[in-house]
């Protein structure tokens, strides 16, 4: 059974993480950039040359792991449905600038 006290306070601990080239890189080519190797829209996600970081990028580098899994929350992770999810940029994410996690869709820049 869903414990929703439990839920209501659960509190994630802020993620700290800074952007390398090669983790902008991968995440780019993750999700289907530079199929086209010619497309240069697309290129300055995966090549070193003005690189610049995919704007969903944060969602995957705040994730606060796997908390559905505790017991303690009673969710059962067989049954779980992604239902939204929601991502404000303030700033195009810097490569080499660290960044915390404020709660698993959010980043504010140190």
């Amino acid at each position: 059974m869903l414990n929703v006290d439990y839920l209501r306070g659960l509190e994630l601990p802020p993620i700290e993480c800074t952007v390398t080239d090669k983790d902008a890189m991968l995440y780019a080519l993750s999700i289907g950039m530079s199929v086209d190797p010619l497309n240069a829209e697309e290129l300055r996600y995966t090549y070193e040359k003005n690189l610049v970081v995919f704007p969903t990028m944060p969602l995957i580098m705040a994730h606060p792991g796997p908390w559905t899994r505790d017991p303690r929350t009673g969710v059962n992770y067989l049954k779980l449905v992604h239902g939204s999810q929601r991502l404000e940029s303030f700033a195009p994410i810097e490569i080499g600038r660290k960044m915390i996690g404020i709660n698993p869709v959010s980043y504010t820049h140190l």
